[in-house]
């Protein structure tokens, strides 16, 4: 299962916009321990090049998958309810 949505993410950043990314990347980085969506990341950034956005700097993809990445395992614990209180 886990294939199955990787690779429509896959397709989802190659065929629609950011913004219809960003939810499901989302949902994939809390599913999953998403470290192939930096290989993503560097995969779009590759293919769109600087003008993806319209900023200046040519790793946007990059660098957001890095920050979703690691907020993400950070706060998996918090939101999924699974740590436990010191009483």
């Amino acid at each position: 299962m886990r294939l199955i949505f990787f690779i429509g993410l896959c397709v989802v950043g190659f065929v629609f916009s950011p913004w219809v990314l960003l939810p499901i990347a989302l949902l994939y980085a809390f599913r999953y321990t998403a470290y192939e969506l930096v290989f993503l990341g560097m995969m779009l950034d590759v293919s769109f090049g600087v003008d993806t956005l319209g900023l200046p700097f040519p790793f946007i993809y990059t660098v957001l998958a890095l920050f979703l990445v690691c907020t993400m395992e950070q706060s998996k614990p918090y939101l999924r309810g699974t740590q436990r209180r010191n009483e």
